[in-house]
């Protein structure tokens, strides 16, 4: 829990050096900074996150057809290593 809280703290401090730096600068593009942004909104909500979240459930709906041990069990529950149901081994 001690660690979270120092995470936190070192990237809020992170966090306001940024933004002070950004709004101090006397070179600071207020429009290059804003479509850039955007740019990385985009980028993440629309195309990073989607990606992960298919890429999480297809290894979700590889590791459901793993059984114990790593043998391979096929959806209608038999498995290479046994040939059995699993209903007929438990």
């Amino acid at each position: 829990m001690k660690i979270r809280v120092v995470l936190v703290a070192v990237g809020a401090a992170l966090l306001a050096y940024g933004i002070i730096g950004a709004l101090t600068d006397a070179d600071a593009d207020p429009i290059g900074m804003a479509v850039f942004l955007l740019a990385v909104l985009f980028v993440h909500d629309l195309l990073w996150m989607p990606a992960v979240s298919l890429i999480a459930r297809g290894c979700k709906k590889f590791a459901r057809t793993r059984g114990r041990r790593g043998e391979y069990r096929d959806p209608s529950g038999t498995s290479r290593a046994g040939g059995r149901r699993r209903s007929d081994r438990e």
